[in-house]
């Protein structure tokens, strides 16, 4: 049986560029387990797509952590910020979306642009979906995960891309064109804490000629659903990107964004006095430590 001749990477009609943030972690993290799954995902569905259009997979980590950049991986320029020199309460240094797009945007030409978080894994026809989408006419548009068990492993990939796996509510695989990036107004937003999708989204819808959210497409997965970005340790990087989507919200045209079910809370908020992300944060902790005494004093009287 003949083989297929193998195009040159010159006579492609497309180029796609897929940035990923890659973190050192422990063993108990739930990243140790997802970060190999996602770069060997992007592995096989470059080698799929290989025939049908350039796919560069580019990773970017602060300086300190450029011995993470994956087997088969560009390393893009080094980040520099993160929302801890914001004065921002967090544990962990999560960096800029906006230096991470920007990192891509100077190491790349590539048509097109993906980011996705660090454990969102691909099944093998991600690119060559993404490069039909494109073709259809849409320059900018998300891509729903499917969450599905977490129970496996590296080895069990092809069973992973099997699993159907449930819908999912939030956003964290973005396809966009390269031109559009000079436009896109992101502030100070950080990934790994809740609304970096909302800002995202927001740019795209003002400046995309043919803007679509993908909510049903088996093209990406999670594995499990634990909402790391909700847990107490990251509440003062939320509060942080809440401020900065009100800025960036201030920027658009409000009065026809107030019936999006997406953007309507956040407007709302930005309509009354904004408190200083420090002062909501520290009013969190101290609500929360009350609510805990009052507990401790409950069981103490009913004993």
């Amino acid at each position: 049986m003949a083989t297929q001749p193998r195009i040159a990477l010159n006579q492609l009609t497309m180029s796609i560029a897929h940035i990923i943030n890659p973190v050192d972690v422990r063993p108990s993290s739930d990243l140790f387990v997802a970060q190999p799954i996602t770069f060997e995902t992007m592995r096989i569905a470059q080698r799929l797509a290989s025939n049908l259009v350039d796919v560069q997979l580019y990773a970017t980590t602060f300086e300190d952590e450029c011995q993470l950049t994956p087997s088969g991986f560009i390393t893009a320029p080094p980040l520099s910020r993160s929302v801890q020199d914001f004065g921002i309460p967090d544990s962990r240094r999560l960096p800029l979306i906006q230096d991470i797009i920007g990192n891509l945007f100077h190491s790349s030409q590539s048509d097109f642009f993906v980011y996705s978080n660090v454990d969102i894994a691909l099944v093998p026809i991600f690119y060559i979906a993404v490069q039909s989408l494109i073709e259809r006419g849409f320059d900018a548009f998300t891509i729903t995960r499917r969450t599905i068990e977490s129970a496996y492993a590296e080895k069990d990939i092809p069973i992973l891309c099997a699993q159907v796996g449930k819908p999912h509510p939030g956003f964290d695989c973005f396809v966009f064109s390269r031109q559009m990036v000079p436009q896109l107004k992101l502030g100070k937003i950080c990934i790994g804490a809740s609304g970096i999708g909302k800002a995202l989204i927001l740019n795209f819808n003002s400046i995309a000629e043919n803007f679509a959210v993908f909510k049903n497409l088996h093209l990406t997965f999670h594995l499990g659903d634990d909402q790391v970005w909700k847990s107490r340790q990251y509440e003062g990087a939320a509060l942080h990107n809440e401020r900065e989507l009100q800025t960036l919200l201030r920027e658009y045209d409000t009065q026809s964004l107030k019936k999006d079910p997406l953007f309507k809370p956040h407007i709302r908020r930005m309509q009354r006095k904004v408190v200083s992300v420090k002062t909501e944060w520290y009013r969190k902790v101290v609500m929360n430590v009350r609510r805990r005494v009052k507990k401790f004093l409950s069981r103490s009287t009913n004993n």
